[in-house]
């Protein structure tokens, strides 16, 4: 068994777009960029055969579809640094529900529809503040592929931004 988080993957120029900023960012604030997505599914103990073939299958009968920005937004927790708050759309509520069936309830998980744009401990309000301020966000990003993600560091429970590994994708048909 292992530890995996399930991730919705943007399209290419959608990745491509949100990587730059999440790059910008890191070298900004002296931090480890990361591949940009939204988290679908947190903290899952499984066997990563039965994940993938669970994910393919739940790829071949989902079509890609738009997710929707609702607003630049920070908190002072670590995996929501700094981030985009993603409206709650049916294209969203249809593919958890695919996911709560094939994997049962995530424990430890709260789905809120956000892609982070930097983690990061102690960084000011008044930084991110001032990021709001100075980032522009595309209206609409489109869902493409579901990612089976692990860390190789499980010490420090993700938030070794180096030891994220994906397992595998599976592009949306």
């Amino acid at each position: 068994m292992q530890l995996f988080s399930i991730w919705l993957g943007l399209a290419d120029d959608d990745t491509e777009c949100l990587y730059s900023y999440i790059k910008t960012l890191a070298q900004k604030y002296n931090t480890t960029p990361f591949p940009p997505h939204l988290t679908l599914y947190g903290e899952l103990t499984i066997e990563q055969e039965k994940a993938q073939n669970i994910l393919q299958t739940i790829a071949k009968t989902t079509s890609p579809f738009p997710i929707y920005t609702e607003k630049l937004a920070y908190e002072d927790h670590f995996f929501k640094t700094f981030y985009i708050q993603i409206k709650n759309s049916s294209g969203l509520a249809v593919l958890q529900e695919k996911l709560i069936t094939g994997l049962g309830s995530p424990s430890n998980y709260i789905f809120s529809p956000h892609i982070s744009l930097i983690y990061k401990e102690g960084m000011r309000d008044k930084q991110k503040k001032k990021e709001i301020g100075i980032l522009t966000i595309k209206p609409q990003f489109t869902a493409q592929r579901l990612i089976l993600a692990t860390t190789t560091n499980l010490q420090k429970n993700w938030k070794d931004l180096s030891s994220w590994k994906k397992a595998c994708e599976f592009n949306l048909i």
